[in-house]
């Protein structure tokens, strides 16, 4: 899973990183270079606030263009945010579910926490669905 960042030059000369996906995630660089590179923080920051306001998180559509990728247990606590909402379970009752205290669940859905997978697929099972992983060929999109 990867998200398109958009860089476009701004009118005080820096550059601005926008994700078409994702409206209101951006950052700057004074260079493409540097805005690239701030991206990838941008987008796991997007997404972090998202979470912790319970707003669903679209997937991603845009194709073209330079590429952030998400890594596998931030799309899978993705998911999982996601399926939360659309199940109306929230952190207390899913905490209840799998039998932890919430802040073991809050990191759950923590996108900056390495949580290990046996623990997502615990959380997923907790929801009556299966946690799955699949391998793709690598695309030659420009990656940020």
């Amino acid at each position: 899973m990867d998200y398109r960042v958009d860089i476009r030059k701004d009118s005080n000369n820096t550059y601005l990183a926008t994700f078409p996906d994702l409206p209101g995630v951006h950052t700057y660089g004074d260079s493409k270079a540097q805005a690239i590179e701030r991206a990838s923080d941008a987008l796991l920051t997007g997404l972090m606030f998202m979470i912790r306001t319970r707003q669903t998180i679209p997937s991603p559509r845009a194709t073209a263009g330079y590429r952030v990728a998400v890594p596998a247990t931030v799309a899978a606590k993705i998911a999982l945010h996601n399926s939360m909402l659309e199940h109306g379970i929230n952190r207390a009752e899913l905490s209840r579910r799998l039998d932890l205290h919430r802040p073991q669940v809050d990191r759950l859905v923590d996108v900056r926490h390495a949580s290990r997978i046996d623990q997502l697929e615990a959380a997923f099972s907790a929801l009556g669905q299966r946690l799955e992983i699949s391998v793709s060929k690598a695309t030659k999109s420009k990656v940020a």
